[in-house]
Formats: C-alpha cells, sequence, structure tokens
C-alpha cells in the first residue's frame, strides 16, 4: 500500500577536497560509503543533497553524515502511496472533515494517505 523510506536533507558545508573534482562525485561516494540506498543533489550552488534510506538506518546514517561535513536541515521516515485514489466530491468533503477531527488527536504526529 505504502513505500516507505528514510529521507536526509542535508547541506554539505566542508570544502571539497582537491581529489574530489563536483560536488556529485563528492556524494555519490559517500552515498556508498555511508549506507545510502540513493542521493540526490537539490542544489548545487547551495549544497543541498537528499539521502534516501531504509528507516531502519535513518538515526545512524544522520549522524554519519553530520560527523563528516554535512549539516542535517531534516530526517525523517516517509511513506508514499503505491497507488493513489481520486474521491468524489462528497466523499472528499467527508474524509477532509474526518482528517480536520483525526488531526485534533493528542499525540497524533503525522497522517499518512493515498488520497489524490
Amino acid at each position: 500500500m505504502f513505500q516507505d523510506f528514510g529521507l536526509i536533507e542535508t547541506r554539505y558545508t566542508s570544502e571539497l577536497d582537491k581529489n574530489q573534482p563536483s560536488l556529485e562525485e563528492k556524494v555519490t561516494e559517500d552515498a556508498i560509503q555511508f549506507g545510502a540506498e540513493d542521493v540526490e543533489i537539490v542544489d548545487v550552488t547551495n549544497a543541498a543533497v537528499n539521502f534516501f534510506c531504509s528507516p531502519v538506518l535513518l538515526s545512524g546514517l544522520s549522524r554519519t553524515l553530520e560527523q563528516n561535513g554535512y549539516s542535517i536541515e531534516n530526517s525523517e521516515h516517509v511513506f508514499t502511496p503505491n497507488n493513489l485514489v481520486l474521491l468524489a466530491e462528497d466523499e472528499q468533503k467527508a474524509y477532509d472533515a474526518f482528517v480536520q477531527k483525526l488531526r485534533l488527536v493528542p499525540g497524533l504526529e503525522d497522517i499518512y494517505d493515498n488520497v489524490e
């Protein structure tokens, strides 16, 4: 129903090594070395980089990245739906009301759904 993964949003704050000609090469090498499943450069100018990993590795990978020149902007366990559903107008109104009430539940951190 959902695909889950760890997402770590970072900025590379250290100077690039003269042996590393590009940010892309550096972050790709770090992703492989530190155990990330994938890496995405969001903004080359600001050295904004997203690392993707297994949720089990999220906190450990965040610490490792921080120890190796990355500033952690955000890290979270993300759920994305495999299939989206489109609700009829009356169903959407009922669903929106339900979600609004659900958000009032103490301790609820986030709601994941597959509604388009």
